[in-house]
């Protein structure tokens, strides 16, 4: 029986098979399929046990959410600077911690 890898590692892989720049959104130097399952685990608290942080969840989803722009206008042909960084960060600063 072939055991899925994570949602994490499959998003990590999707996205660079694509070759999105997510390393845009995650702090300098992260290790970002840690900080991947980093996120799937608050979800799945807050799903789960219905306990939230709110500042990283804020941060999570407007990085969920900037994934799949830059990733849409990857597949449509853009170039990597057709997104802003600032507009990336608009929500929150999403290249560093809270």
């Amino acid at each position: 029986k072939t055991v899925k890898p994570s949602f994490p590692i499959r998003l990590y892989n999707l996205l660079k098979k694509d070759g999105v720049l997510i390393e845009r959104l995650f702090p300098a130097g992260a290790d970002i399929q840690a900080k991947l399952g980093e996120m799937q685990d608050r979800r799945n608290n807050f799903i789960h046990e219905a306990r939230m942080d709110v500042d990283e969840y804020f941060l999570d989803f407007a990085r969920y959410q900037s994934m799949a722009e830059m990733w849409i206008l990857k597949l449509l042909g853009y170039p990597d600077d057709a997104l802003n960084p600032h507009l990336v960060s608009r929500i929150a600063p999403l290249d560093r911690d809270i």
